[in-house]
């Protein structure tokens, strides 16, 4: 890498090596975008030096011959007490950057960076992202017994992020529809990730804030709390293990309602029939759902001897009643006798 950085290094005037020290501290990249749609929308990036400034400053003379180049320049002008660097022709953009304290901070708008500068410095002209009750709600449920603080950090808002990005009247139209299929009450997602934690190499945290009651298709996500040990046909040296449980009743029943709202009477179960009842050769809602108690459980195993194609998946499915569902599984296999093959393992036919 060192080699291939030569190149690099002629231009930006910092090896790679040096490079890497320059970030001291907190490293905080975040999207702006605002809710008056007349304000532009950008990043702000922060990179703290602290006793690495001076490397970072060679950077930024390599950014004004890079602007240079592209037929621009470096201006500089007054941000109340502040002095600004404004590059111009940065990959087609303008770029502002300020330094203050051993951190540098970079932004693509200059009302983005006035607002930072107003807050940085105790003005509060808008509220701070650590003042946001959806970033504190998912923020303090990411962290975990004897658990250190995380190295990393990451939250979005996924519906603000569309509603303020959308543009034209296809869009328009789409977003009409989030109210009524209940995607607007997706209200965050964030997480976290610790790194040397006690025993573990990594620990990472992802939390999805929903709004309360959920309607449309975010009450369709029927997850159900049950029991999460391992069963007993799970092998002890499996390399993955994941359970689920699942109100399969009441997802069916929540997007039937609004699928058939869309699309016209019964839609949803033709659908359903069509794509998958008929390739398994049984009536999906009727005989093979009931079935089902909501448990799935998906594992991953190696077969010996390790070979590349050793890898292996085990898939299962709980039942309600065994002996209930022998007649539905009867139907399955009849269905595809061509490629089925009966074997024994001791007492058990599989």
């Amino acid at each position: 890498a060192q080699d291939a950085f030569k190149q690099v290094e002629q231009v930006i005037g910092v090896p790679l090596d040096q490079l890497l020290k320059i970030p001291q501290g907190e490293i905080c990249v975040a999207f702006i975008a605002p809710e008056n749609p007349e304000r532009e929308k950008g990043f702000v990036v922060f990179i703290d030096t602290k006793d690495e400034v001076v490397q970072a400053r060679k950077l930024l003379q390599a950014a004004e011959t890079i602007a240079a180049k592209n037929g621009g320049n470096r201006l500089t002008e007054k941000f109340g007490s502040h002095e600004i660097n404004v590059f111009t022709n940065i990959g087609k953009m303008r770029v502002f950057q300020v330094e203050q304290d051993g951190t540098f901070v970079f932004a693509t708008d200059r009302a983005i960076m006035e607002t930072v500068l107003a807050n940085w410095n105790g003005a509060g002209l808008e509220r701070t992202l650590a003042e946001s009750e959806k970033f504190t709600t998912l923020m303090k449920r990411c962290v975990g017994a004897g658990e250190g603080q995380s190295q990393i950090a990451w939250y979005v808002d996924p519906i603000a992020l569309v509603q303020r990005l959308a543009t034209g009247s296809l869009a328009s139209t789409g977003l009409a529809l989030f109210p009524a299929l209940g995607l607007d009450g997706l209200q965050a997602v964030g997480g976290t990730m610790t790194f040397s934690s006690g025993e573990f190499d990594q620990v990472q945290h992802l939390h999805i804030l929903l709004d309360n009651p959920r309607i449309g298709v975010i009450d369709a996500i029927g997850l159900a709390s049950g029991d999460s040990t391992p069963e007993t046909w799970v092998p002890a040296d499996c390399m993955a293990y994941s359970t689920i449980h699942w109100d399969l009743r009441h997802t069916i029943n929540v997007a039937t309602r609004l699928f058939d709202g869309l699309m016209g009477e019964g839609q949803l179960a033709n659908q359903i029939q069509t794509r998958i009842g008929g390739p398994l050769g049984v009536d999906v809602l009727a005989e093979l759902a009931p079935q089902l108690s909501g448990r799935a459980t998906h594992v991953q195993w190696i077969e010996r001897p390790v070979r590349i194609n050793s890898p292996c998946t085990i898939v299962g499915l709980q039942l309600k009643d065994p002996k209930a569902f022998k007649s539905v599984f009867d139907k399955v296999l009849q269905k595809h006798s061509a490629m089925l093959e009966k074997q024994r393992y001791g007492t058990l036919e599989y």
